[in-house]
Formats: structure tokens, C-alpha cells, sequence
């Protein structure tokens, strides 16, 4: 056995030339992508379906940006990061169970520096900006375009909400900017797509949802699942994203 499929739970030759990250499975989501499982590694879990790789890396930055860095001698082209997110309270015409796609990440990764409130060096993180503009071509009235911060502690994303307002974000996640700087130091272009989940500061991740909003959440993760499948397909987009 290879050490990439001891790692991953594939062969390296075996990943395809677009790649779905994902730090979990969200309900809904193996009927989305018809996968019945996936091979587990020692650290990740991976599978293949019709035209494209599927990665669960595992929750939080350092697990996500890992995942990106294995896949820097295959075959890739391409990378999509699929996760959920916290949306501010009040951000107009945005709500549980969308589809967002940041146009920018706020890299707030660390939880020491969240901890002690080090605000003076968050970096910025973006997306490809030809893979993200196919994405909006395609999928405008499906998907939201925003602002996130990827921030390192659930506990204290209350007391920030202030600060993630003067910040002009409007969604926080957990993975995104690395995965964004992941992939630009491998050289790949990748763009994040994301289903609200929760209201930072109103509920976490783990609160109970209603079933009202259990069933968009279903929904848009089935919805998610078919924009990701047709941008694997799209062979106009392999020829202008390098």
C-alpha cells in the first residue's frame, strides 16, 4: 500500500481531475453524489464518483489545509470545498438553508490568537477568480456571493459578532482560508461553496434545528450537490482554469 492511500484511502493515481473537499458528512449528502461510502485512510477518507474525487478531511483549518497539500503530485485541476457556515445576524436576503460562495476569507484561524483577541494580523484569503466567476455565470440565482472569516473557536464567536460586523463579514466558518491558501500554494484553483447551517451568536452548529429548517438545509446540500457535479463536467471551464 502506498503511503498516499495509507494517508487518503486511495491510490494517488486514482484522484480525478476535480476534487470535492468536505470536512464532514452533512445529512443528504451521500444521496446527493449517489456515494454509498467512503475508503478510509489513516487520516482521511476518499471516493470517487462519475467526475470528480470526493476528500473527507475532517473538521477545523490545519485537517482541510492538510487534505489540499496531499494533492499536490496528482492529477487534480481543480478543487471545491463544500462545508456549512454561521451566517451574522441581520445580513439581508440571506438565511438558513442558502447557498453562499465567498468572493474573500479572513484568515482568524488560530484559537490562541482568538483567545487573547490579536486582531492586528488577519490575512486575507480568495478564491480563483476565473473558477469563482464560471460559478456566478452559471449559478447567480442559486448562490449567495459573501464575505467569511474562518475563525477559531465556537465557543467565542459570540463576543466577536462586533467585530466580525466591522469587518463587513457576513459568514463564519471554520476551514476556508485554508483551503484557500492551501490551494494557492499548490497552484490549483479552487473556489468554496457553503450551505448556512446556524446565526452566529444565536445558535451554534450543534443547536437543535427546526424542521422547517432541517428541510432547506436537505435541500440546498441536494442542491449543492448537483452545481458541484455540472462544474466537474464543464470542459469549457478545465480549458480556462490552469
Amino acid at each position: 500500500m502506498s503511503w498516499f492511500k495509507e494517508i487518503v484511502g486511495i491510490e494517488e493515481s486514482q484522484v480525478q481531475e476535480t476534487c470535492l473537499v468536505i470536512p464532514y458528512l452533512m445529512p443528504e449528502f451521500l444521496k446527493g453524489f449517489g456515494l454509498k461510502e467512503l475508503k478510509r485512510g489513516k487520516l482521511f477518507s476518499a471516493a470517487n464518483v462519475e467526475s470528480l474525487t470526493v476528500i473527507r478531511a475532517g473538521i477545523g483549518a490545519p485537517l482541510v489545509g492538510d487534505a489540499v497539500l496531499h494533492l499536490r503530485e496528482t492529477q487534480v485541476k481543480r478543487i471545491i470545498f463544500f462545508g456549512s457556515c454561521g451566517l451574522l445576524p441581520g445580513v439581508p436576503n440571506i438565511g438558513i438553508g442558502n447557498l453562499v460562495c465567498p468572493t474573500e476569507c479572513l484568515a482568524y484561524e488560530s484559537f490562541t490568537e482568538v483567545l487573547h483577541e490579536r486582531t492586528e494580523q488577519i490575512s486575507s484569503t480568495r478564491p480563483d477568480p476565473i473558477f469563482l466567476q464560471k460559478c456566478f455565470d452559471e449559478f447567480s440565482a442559486q448562490v449567495h456571493s459573501v464575505k467569511g472569516m474562518t475563525f477559531g473557536s465556537l465557543f467565542l464567536e459570540k463576543q466577536f459578532v462586533d467585530f466580525f460586523r466591522e469587518q463587513k463579514v457576513q459568514v463564519i466558518d471554520m476551514e476556508v482560508s485554508a483551503f484557500f491558501a492551501a490551494s494557492k500554494k499548490i497552484q490549483r484553483p479552487a473556489i468554496a461553496l457553503m450551505v448556512v447551517t446556524d446565526i452566529v451568536g444565536q445558535e451554534t452548529p450543534f443547536s437543535d434545528t427546526t424542521p422547517s429548517e432541517k428541510r432547506v438545509i436537505a435541500a440546498a446540500i441536494v442542491s449543492a450537490s448537483k452545481i458541484i457535479k455540472s462544474l466537474s463536467k464543464d470542459r469549457r471551464l478545465a480549458a480556462q482554469v490552469r
